[in-house]
């Protein structure tokens, strides 16, 4: 059983980084062709990704605490890369 746990937990890291750098490229296409409208596009998908995720975690049975550490990373992560890319 917790060889299976350990295994739902890479793959549940593994999808929050897939986001993240799917986030990544379309902010760098969008950056450097200077497209204001492809941003926010990026931003909305991204943010219905991690609703869609999030809704089939809480299916699953993943465990608040880890659900909570993933967003808040994340959260991080953007933020840090939006105020380096914008400013």
């Amino acid at each position: 059983m917790e060889e299976e746990k350990k295994e739902y937990y890479f793959y549940f890291t593994l999808g929050y980084i897939g986001i993240l750098l799917i986030l990544l490229a379309a902010l760098r296409v969008a950056i450097i062709l200077d497209d204001d409208l492809g941003v926010i596009l990026a931003f909305l998908g991204i943010g219905l990704l991690i609703n869609y995720v999030n809704y089939l975690e809480r299916q699953t049975g993943t465990d608040k605490k880890a659900r909570t550490y993933a967003r808040t990373i994340s959260a991080v992560i953007l933020t840090g890369i939006s105020i380096f890319a914008f400013f």
